[in-house]
């Protein structure tokens, strides 16, 4: 839920306040510590990260308490990103009002998450995967198939190519991020845990 916080954070509420800049701050501060002391994730005490994941939509939020306790419990497996934790914006060019006003507009009709996704070329689809596979060392690339998103269903030979080249498996599920009677939870569980141990990583 991390990316979902920071968009909201820094997209929709409280935007540039003093608050909001600390919290960034520490945030930054609290990444730092774990990568100087060699932490990853901290789930538990105990706990062992077996597989990275890029869950490449939203989370699903009808029914994400019910999935990710059982990801990280069950497989070993953390998801280091998702559609809201991709940032590829412009940096906005604040030497006028004109043009902050214009780079402002650009960011949220072009750049945001999902409107770059559906209104961009399918290349975008591409170079965000071959970034953040690097950025993150990402173990798997999982494309939900949210029904609500079939503008992204067209480039999911795209997606399975880029992930080809990485030498990184990429599952494409198909599912409704809101509404679990689309796919249940256990089928969707099934799909996920059967393509991470075919692929040997748990």
């Amino acid at each position: 839920m991390g990316g979902a916080q920071c968009f909201a954070i820094s997209q929709c509420f409280d935007v540039g306040s003093p608050k909001s800049v600390a919290w960034f701050e520490q945030l930054i501060k609290v990444a730092e510590d774990r990568i100087r002391l060699g932490q990853g994730a901290q789930i538990r005490p105990g706990w062992k990260e077996k597989v990275r994941l890029f869950w490449f939509d939203i989370m699903p939020y009808g029914w994400i308490f019910e999935f990710m306790p059982w990801l990280e419990e069950e497989l070993g497996a953390v998801i280091v990103n998702d559609m809201f934790g991709n940032f590829p914006y412009t940096l906005i060019d604040t030497s006028s009002e004109k043009s902050i006003y214009h780079d402002l507009a650009k960011r949220n009709l072009v750049d945001a998450p999902m409107i770059r996704q559906a209104r961009g070329t399918a290349e975008n689809f591409a170079i965000d995967i071959r970034r953040i596979v690097k950025d993150f060392r990402v173990d798997v690339v999982i494309w939900p198939g949210h029904m609500g998103h079939k503008d992204g269903a067209a480039t999911v030979g795209i997606m399975r190519e880029t992930c080809r080249e990485l030498d990184v498996p990429f599952l494409h599920i198909g599912l409704d991020l809101f509404d679990k009677r689309y796919t249940s939870i256990d089928e969707v569980k099934d799909k996920v845990a059967t393509f991470l141990k075919g692929h040997g990583f748990v």
